[in-house]
C-alpha cells in the first residue's frame, strides 16, 4: 500500500476539498494487484465497470474478515484502535455482505478494494489504507488488512505561538484523522481577524500515523 502522504502538504481549506479529489485519483495510481494465491494460474485481469461475475480462476467466499497490522498507533492503545477501527468502518464489512457466497477471483478483488476505499475516502479518512495480504482462498475466507489513519500530534508549527486549536478542532492525537474534522478546524481559526491559517499534514513515525501542523500568520487589524 503506497504512502499518499509521502510528502508534507500546506493546505487551505479549499485544498482540502481538492484533496478529496485527488486522493481518489492516487488511489487508482497505487493500487497494486492483490497478492492471493490463486494456484498460480496467470490472470490479467483487467478492472471492470462492474463486479464480474464470471472469472477464472475463483473461489467461494463465505466470509470476510478484518485485520488491523500488528503496529498500532502509539497515541492508542491496540484495544482501543480496535474498537475505534471497526466502529467506525463497520460500513465496510456491510457493503461486503452482499458478496458472500459469490465466486470472487482477481477482478473481482480489485473491485472491491477500489470500491472500499473509494467509500473511506468519501467519508473523509484520507490517510486510512486498505488492502489484501497474502493468502489462500481456497478456504472460502477473503482477509482484508485496514491500516487505520491516526492524528500521532496536533500542534503549532512554532512553538512560541500563542493561543490554542483545541477549541476549533473537533478531534486530536490518538482520533481518526478526517479531513472534514480538519476542514472544520481550519475554517473556525481562519474566522479570527488578522490572522492567516494554513496546515500541514506529514507522516509520522508510525504506520498509518500523521501528524497535523497548523501555521498562523499574524497581521496588524490596521492599515
Amino acid at each position: 500500500m503506497g504512502n499518499a502522504y509521502a510528502a508534507v502538504e500546506t493546505m487551505d481549506s479549499e485544498a482540502l476539498r481538492e484533496r478529496v479529489k485527488q486522493q481518489a485519483l492516487e488511489r487508482e495510481q497505487l493500487q497494486q494487484q492483490p497478492r492471493v494465491n490463486l494456484q498460480g494460474e496467470p490472470i490479467s485481469t483487467p478492472v471492470t465497470q462492474g463486479f464480474p461475475e464470471t472469472e477464472t480462476p475463483c473461489f467461494i467466499i463465505h466470509q470476510f474478515n478484518f485485520e488491523i497490522p500488528n503496529q498500532p498507533s502509539s497515541k492508542v492503545t491496540r484495544k482501543d484502535l480496535s474498537a475505534l477501527t471497526f466502529d467506525t468502518f463497520f460500513f465496510a464489512q456491510d457493503y461486503l455482505t452482499q458478496y458472500k457466497d459469490r465466486c470472487i477471483g482477481r477482478g473481482g478483488i480489485n473491485y472491491l478494494l477500489q470500491n472500499l476505499s473509494a467509500q473511506i475516502l468519501a467519508r473523509g479518512y484520507s490517510t486510512t489504507r486498505i488492502g489484501i495480504p497474502q493468502q489462500d482462498l481456497a478456504n472460502g475466507t477473503l482477509l482484508l488488512t485496514l491500516v487505520p489513519g491516526i492524528i500521532h500530534e496536533l500542534r503549532f508549527a512554532d512553538v512560541e505561538t500563542t493561543g490554542t486549536w483545541r477549541n476549533a478542532f473537533p478531534t486530536t492525537a490518538g482520533k481518526l484523522l478526517n479531513l472534514r474534522d480538519l476542514e472544520q478546524g481550519l475554517e473556525q481559526m481562519k474566522r479570527v481577524p488578522s490572522q492567516e491559517v494554513e496546515m500541514q499534514i506529514a507522516p509520522a513515525g508510525s504506520m498509518g500515523e500523521s501528524d497535523v501542523i497548523i501555521s498562523i500568520k499574524r497581521s496588524k487589524p490596521w492599515k
